[in-house]
C-alpha cells in the first residue's frame, strides 16, 4: 500500500494545504500524484506543489516539487 502526500501553497497567501490521500496500491498512488501535479500546475493560484508518494512503512517512491515562475511584471510592481 502507498499513500499521496501533498503540500500547496497559494499565490494569493491563503494558508498553506496539506493533505494525505490513500491507501492506494503503487499505480494508483502514482496516477493520483500525476493528477494533482497536473491540477496544480494548471491552477494559476497555486504557488507551489510538493507531492511525495510514500509507501506504507514511509519509503519515497516518488517526489516531485513544482514552483510557479515569478512573472517578470509582477516583480517589478512589487
Amino acid at each position: 500500500m502507498c499513500y499521496v502526500i501533498e503540500l500547496t501553497t497559494y499565490v494569493d497567501k491563503k494558508a498553506d494545504a496539506k493533505a494525505i490521500y490513500g491507501p492506494y496500491d503503487e499505480t494508483e498512488a502514482t496516477a493520483t500524484f500525476h493528477q494533482k501535479m497536473g491540477g496544480a500546475m494548471k491552477n494559476a493560484n497555486y504557488a507551489s506543489e510538493l507531492l511525495v508518494v510514500v509507501s506504507e512503512t514511509g519509503g519515497i517512491i516518488k517526489d516531485e516539487y513544482w514552483k510557479r515562475p515569478v512573472e517578470e511584471n509582477a516583480e517589478k510592481e512589487g
